[in-house]
């Protein structure tokens, strides 16, 4: 028997044992050894909000006002682009009610942090906190996995979109995917929401009326600013904020075998990395 053959038998084996233990029979069995405070909204972390939002004025106003000489305006779409994914860390908290319990008040803060992504938090909701997390990493449910071997070879659209775009080996497209990659897959299941999220039409209306609203607000930035300080302003700091995100994407749920087991023990993992940066990413 050789070592693949010997580890998948092993997969299943655990598999089977721990195919009831789904998230929430961790959180019964360690909700009352942890401490109360564990509990309480860490609303602290609302003040990131204005922070990233300064970053975002000043050095929009800083790129469209020529405040600095032209060879420093690609330090201020990096600034930009890192506020913008720290907005997104924010959001995640956010929507996950960790600093926030109200639902309206989840839905706005969330909706002002995932706007510099154009992504709605009705999508977010359903997208991430409801399928993504009850199915993480589970072939052909989680809308966050690559497609499965037999999707690949029946769908002529996944055997291009992975051959091309997937990360790896000698493959430069692959880059495209960590610089547009969430921007893309929030406008896709956007637009499948219907069929791959299952959503309600009057959740799926509200979905796009958030983006388009969103979208429109950034056009109309866009024309007071003008194309050049835009580009500057939102366009590069997009691609870094996709690119801060992805790569923690990737690296916390690609690193895990797939798996038809709802189980956060056997699908997920946790990363570390330095202090200051877990710090500015609240601990993603």
């Amino acid at each position: 028997m050789t070592k693949q053959t010997t580890a998948a038998s092993m997969r299943v084996a655990i598999a089977r044992v721990v195919r009831s233990h789904q998230a929430g029979f961790y959180v019964h069995h360690l909700k009352p050894r942890l401490p109360a405070a564990v509990w309480r909204p860490a609303s602290s972390r609302l003040l990131w909000l204005p922070v990233h939002a300064s970053v975002i004025v000043v050095a929009t106003l800083a790129s469209a006002q020529r405040w600095l000489p032209w060879p420093c305006l690609p330090l201020l779409s990096l600034m930009i682009g890192l506020s913008f994914a720290g907005l997104m860390f924010l959001g995640h908290e956010v929507m996950h009610g960790a600093l926030l319990r109200g639902r309206w008040a989840r839905m706005l803060v969330g909706g002002l942090c995932f706007a510099p992504l154009c992504v709605s938090p009705h999508l977010w909701t359903l997208w991430h906190n409801r399928i993504h997390h009850a199915n993480a990493n589970r072939i052909d449910v989680d809308p966050d996995m690559y497609a499965s071997l037999d999707t690949y070879r029946n769908s002529r659209m996944a055997r291009f979109t992975i051959d091309n775009f997937a990360l790896g080996g000698r493959r430069w497209c692959g880059l495209l995917s960590i610089v547009l990659g969430f921007s893309v897959q929030s406008a896709k299941l956007l637009v499948t929401a219907r069929a791959r999220l299952r959503i309600s039409p009057r959740a799926h209306v509200c979905a796009i009326v958030e983006t388009l609203a969103v979208s429109a607000s950034w056009i109309a930035i866009a024309c007071a600013i003008g194309a050049s300080a835009f580009v500057f302003a939102f366009v590069l700091p997009v691609l870094v904020a996709n690119a801060v995100v992805m790569s923690f994407i990737v690296t916390n749920h690609s690193l895990c075998s797939a798996s038809d087991v709802n189980d956060p023990m056997i699908s997920a993992l946790s990363v570390t990395t330095a202090r200051w940066i877990e710090w500015l990413t609240l601990d993603f």
